[in-house]
């Protein structure tokens, strides 16, 4: 018995991905030698419910009604005479006997806002991206103000304690001062690490989610900041760390700082928002550090803040969406509450999410952050690590594998709206990641490093980030990966950005990938595999006449002969055949 199915080709699987609740899933089957084709198609957790295909000759057709949103899984029997056998899928979503089960996700469809599509995001750090006007330096008691702009992050504990206390000066007033920078690298969306006030350098302790960090500026500042960057196209989205405060804020005020948090007193409002052992001192906290106290998002008082006041304060204020950090550690009464919030708005909610959204365990747990009330989309970690592996490695198939499994697990809204990173705050620079070098043993010695194989590592970058901006999501451009930035594991990844000492070679090329992603084709989730072998990858990007061809040559030169004479809308130039090592081309169609 032979079956052909592919689940990501609309031939086979109708409409591609996941579906929306209501919705037919049409499945067609192209079988040798096979009298009937049976369909198992389970609910997470349920019981399997099979049906018959119907057949003419060697097609079978099945048109299925599914009315509850959840994730399934399904498989294919096949019958010939007495024998039965039992299909499931490859690494690539084609059938295969024995394979794995097909995964549907079948989400609640709402419309929901498409700015973000076919756009550029850049992430800032702010306390290290530029300094604008007046230094501010609102505590001195808590924070070390340096001076010297590029130098090597703090990283030794003082008293057993890594305070993450040094600050350079990036501020609010240095973004609004770059906005035409970031126009010409073709942005469209600036995400902010956290801005809202707190004791630390990277604000993820927040003190006070009413508040602008007294040192990134003033509200007013951040107004500024959202109305001239809506000016220029661009919109803003900040960094929302909702499932713990800070130990020193207005909320739980473990130093007696406010007068009025959970550890003032049990009759404090904000008591019921945190869960101790024994009062005042032990009490539950994220990952067990002391200083980020776990905060229960499922208090009613708490829900009621962050919606009708944080929320709406912050919008009111400018910001178009809100990036969720620890998207796992919230709980889907939070998520669908946040979510409720947005509604009917043209505001965005993108999870931390680092493994595949649609199929995501978490404490036990399966997650619903993609099945219609939750989430928008997520930051996009697999591809991360398959663009990376895909370079080094030339593994053309292996990176395949992950688009192909988002494109059959993810609503089309969700991938046109993926983060796709190559570095966040939370790994270490895509140079780094790229090279070839082996990291330094110490920390001391990954402080200053400097990478030996860095020419060979800018190649490789070249190639990386042109499948970041040309595969299915957004591209999520880590400020000063576009200039060259180095760096290992937090806080080393977090350096200041080399204003003036750029390399020219990267800028140049990333402001060519931002005038790449004005075609059309990089907005929406038409993707189609050309050829997947060793260091070569070729796929298609769009339909009809917005169809483009991407070519990414990881591995030696070859020769592609079909492609000869076709304008490269990249470079500009006419492709010779030829796909060099390390090479990118985006050719007409």
């Amino acid at each position: 018995m032979k079956l052909k199915y592919l689940s990501i080709d609309k031939n086979h699987h109708f409409p591609v991905g996941a579906l929306p609740l209501g919705a037919d899933l049409c499945l067609s089957v192209q079988a040798e030698n096979v009298q009937r084709l049976a369909l198992l198609l389970t609910k997470d957790g349920e019981t399997p419910v099979e049906y018959e295909f119907d057949a003419w000759e060697n097609l079978f057709r099945l048109k299925v009604k599914i009315t509850s949103e959840g994730l399934y899984f399904y498989t294919f029997k096949a019958f010939s005479g007495d024998d039965i056998k039992e299909f499931g899928r490859d690494e690539t979503q084609n059938i295969k006997e024995g394979g794995q089960p097909f995964t549907q996700l079948v989400y609640r469809y709402c419309p929901r806002p498409d700015w973000l599509e076919g756009g550029i995001v850049y992430q800032i750090f702010p306390d290290r991206f530029a300094v604008g006007g007046q230094r501010s330096r609102t505590k001195p008691d808590e924070m070390i103000y340096r001076d010297d702009w590029g130098g090597t992050p703090y990283f030794k504990p003082v008293d057993g304690v890594v305070k993450n206390n040094d600050m350079f000066g990036g501020n609010l007033r240095g973004i609004i001062s770059k906005l035409d920078y970031l126009s010409s690298l073709g942005v469209s969306c600036i995400y902010l690490n956290p801005v809202f006030e707190a004791y630390s350098n990277h604000k993820y302790n927040t003190s006070d989610y009413l508040r602008i960090d007294g040192d990134f500026g003033t509200e007013s500042d951040f107004e500024t900041l959202c109305e001239q960057a809506r000016k220029r196209g661009i919109s803003i989205i900040c960094d929302g760390v909702f499932s713990h405060t800070g130990d020193d804020s207005v909320y739980f005020d473990k130093y007696h700082r406010y007068a009025d948090g959970a550890c003032d007193s049990p009759s404090s409002e904000y008591f019921d928002w945190y869960k101790f052992r024994e009062y005042p001192d032990k009490y539950e906290c994220w990952w067990g550090i002391e200083t980020l106290p776990n905060v229960d998002e499922t208090t009613p008082s708490y829900k009621n803040f962050i919606t009708r006041k944080v929320l709406p304060k912050w919008f009111s204020a400018g910001a178009r969406g809100f990036r969720l950090d620890v998207a796992d550690e919230l709980p889907d009464e939070f998520l669908e509450t946040l979510f409720d919030a947005v509604y009917g708005t043209d505001k965005l909610l993108i999870g931390e999410v680092w493994e595949n959204a649609a199929t995501k365990i978490s404490y036990g747990a399966r997650r619903r952050y993609l099945q219609g009330n939750q989430l928008d989309s997520v930051i996009n970690y697999p591809l991360k690590d398959a663009i990376i592996a895909f370079v080094k490695q030339k593994d053309a198939v292996s990176l395949h594998s992950v688009v192909a499994e988002l494109i059959n697990d993810y609503p089309p809204t969700a991938l046109n709206k993926l983060f796709n990173v190559l570095s966040t705050h939370d790994t270490i620079r895509i140079l780094n990641a790229l090279s070839d070098d082996a990291p330094p043993a110490t920390k001391e010695e990954r402080a200053n490093a400097v990478l030996c194989d860095i020419k060979r590592a800018k190649q490789r970058l070249k190639l990386a980030s042109g499948l970041q901006y040309t595969l299915i999501g957004v591209p999520c451009v880590f400020y000063g990966d576009e200039a060259g930035v180095t760096g290992f594991e937090d806080p080393f990844c977090r350096a200041c950005f080399p204003w003036g000492k750029e390399d020219k070679s990267l800028l140049n090329h990333y402001k060519r990938l931002g005038k790449l992603r004005r075609f059309h084709a990089f907005a929406t989730s038409e993707y189609s595999l050309v050829t997947a072998k060793g260091g070569l990858y070729v796929f298609t990007r769009g339909e009809g006449k917005d169809r483009l061809t991407v070519i990414a040559n990881a591995g030696e030169s070859v020769g592609l002969d079909r492609y000869i004479g076709i304008k490269d809308v990249f470079n500009g130039k006419t492709f010779d055949g030829i796909a060099k090592s390390c090479g990118f081309y985006v050719l007409e169609t």
